[in-house]
């Protein structure tokens, strides 16, 4: 269930830069793109030190934090990181000299099964999957210069086992500096890394599915920067919502609703099943939300999502603002 935002990092690239590689990898982290997964990791355990100090943050990279940086900064702060390989890196091993044939020598460890979601090009699928683990020491070096470090990690290869005709079959390689000792927590990492997709359904959601923040026509960089936090709250309050309607629908909606919006989706939706005096549940509520939005499917074979909740609280937003105006006014008088 997505819980909130710890932190986000926004820049903007320049129109056109001309980069030479070697001079890039010259640059200190500060002046990297890569500055910012770690710019934002720091954020969120600032935030989880005030907020959460017993609660240990794991954090889920996709494969553009497979750096040098990332890996070795993780490995001195005792962090817990998950990170998709993105290069074949050197090993030290006796068994091998590269991670790929690392894990093509390891024995696979069990099987599992996991359901991908349907996205751009790939429909919804179950999958069988082929898990080995191991703890490996990389090899890393520097990209300019003669430095080198041995990384202990602990690796979790993750195969498709007969994938459909037409389909890229899954083959993950996920680093992680989570102790990893037995099949249990080897499986607690791929279950880890598949969160990570919430991150990309976050990105949709602020962008273009719910909220549209690439719609605004702001000039003002600050303002614009302004415009997207406030967006990025109801980004992940629209996730939360659609989350706990299906985990735990029956569950009071006056604990995710103020009382002025639900009087407004009462008053706009005028639904036949509300008994007037009588607290309705989540699930319930949120329906009539997304029933606000154009929602018109069912609720166990296609449950609503955030586009429709979006466009169904642009709606009560405004009755709300409507109805606190009248009382306002009433109260004047």
């Amino acid at each position: 269930v997505t819980a909130g935002l710890c932190a986000r990092s926004v820049w903007v690239r320049p129109e056109s830069r001309v980069v030479v590689r070697c001079e890039a990898r010259r640059r200190p982290l500060e002046e990297k793109e890569s500055w910012h997964y770690h710019r934002a990791i720091l954020q969120a355990e600032a935030v989880m030190t005030r907020g959460a100090p017993n609660t240990r943050p794991w954090f889920q990279i996709d494969r553009a934090g497979d750096t040098v940086d990332m890996l070795l900064a993780s490995i001195r702060a005792r962090r817990w990181i998950t990170v998709r390989a993105c290069y074949d890196r050197k090993v030290i091993s006796l068994q091998a000299a590269h991670l790929k044939e690392l894990g093509d020598r390891t024995a696979v460890a069990f099987a599992a099964t996991l359901a991908l979601p349907a996205c751009e090009g790939r429909d919804a699928r179950v999958t069988v999957l082929q898990v080995r683990y191991a703890e490996v020491q990389l090899r890393l070096c520097e990209q300019v210069g003669s430095k080198e470090w041995s990384a202990p990690v602990w690796t979790v290869w993750v195969r498709e086992v007969n994938p459909p005709a037409n389909c890229t079959p899954i083959t993950w390689t996920l680093h992680t500096t989570r102790p990893v000792e037995c099949a249990q927590d080897a499986l607690e990492v791929v279950n880890g890394y598949c969160v990570r997709w919430r991150i990309e359904e976050f990105h949709r959601t602020w962008k273009s599915g719910g909220t549209r923040v690439e719609d605004s026509q702001l000039r003002d960089a600050h303002a614009l920067w302004k415009w997207g936090a406030l967006l990025s709250a109801a980004a992940t309050r629209l996730m939360r919502l659609r989350d706990l309607s299906r985990t735990t629908p029956a569950s009071p909606a006056k604990e995710h609703f103020s009382a002025a919006e639900l009087e407004a989706i009462v008053a706009l939706r005028d639904p036949r099943d509300h008994t007037p005096g009588q607290p309705p549940t989540l699930g319930r509520v949120v329906r009539w939300l997304a029933e606000l939005g154009g929602y018109a499917g069912s609720s166990a074979k296609n449950p609503p999502g955030v586009t429709v909740l979006a466009r169904g609280m642009e709606r009560v937003e405004a009755v709300v603002t409507a109805l606190e105006n009248m009382r306002r006014i009433q109260r004047d008088q």
